[in-house]
């Protein structure tokens, strides 16, 4: 009996070894290229928004005051009617880009998520693979 939990016991701990370096380094392989494409996507919408963060700050120079800026220190912001309209086209325009922009990211996270699951799925093949060798 003790000689059967010994040879399972041992069978059990070859079979847990290390996996082979050829698959470890393609999965980290993966795994960077997951993340690179992440933080280059936090780094595009990052840029995006202090563009325009940027661009509605420029429609008052109280808020630049507030902020400490002093670029357009001695005006005032535009309260005529036209102002507020060009305001309000600029700020249409943004939403009509961020809407694409959306759609777009949509898009590249969803390619982004079956990345992950096939090489999920890849590790899973050569975890079965290992364990019935």
């Amino acid at each position: 009996m003790r000689i059967t939990i010994v040879s399972l016991l041992a069978a059990l701990l070859a079979a847990c070894g290390a996996p082979s370096t050829d698959s470890s380094s393609s999965t980290e392989d993966k795994r960077e290229a997951t993340t690179e494409t992440a933080m280059s996507e936090t780094d595009r919408l990052n840029a995006w928004f202090e563009e325009k963060f940027e661009e509605e700050l420029q429609f008052s120079p109280i808020q630049m005051t507030f902020l400490g800026r002093k670029d357009r220190y001695g005006e005032l912001g535009d309260f005529s009617e036209a102002g507020a309209k060009a305001q309000a086209l600029a700020q249409a325009s943004t939403e009509a880009t961020g809407n694409a922009d959306a759609a777009s990211g949509a898009a590249r996270a969803a390619a982004a998520a079956a990345t992950a699951a096939a090489a999920a799925a890849e590790r899973t093949v050569a975890a079965a693979d290992e364990a019935a060798e």
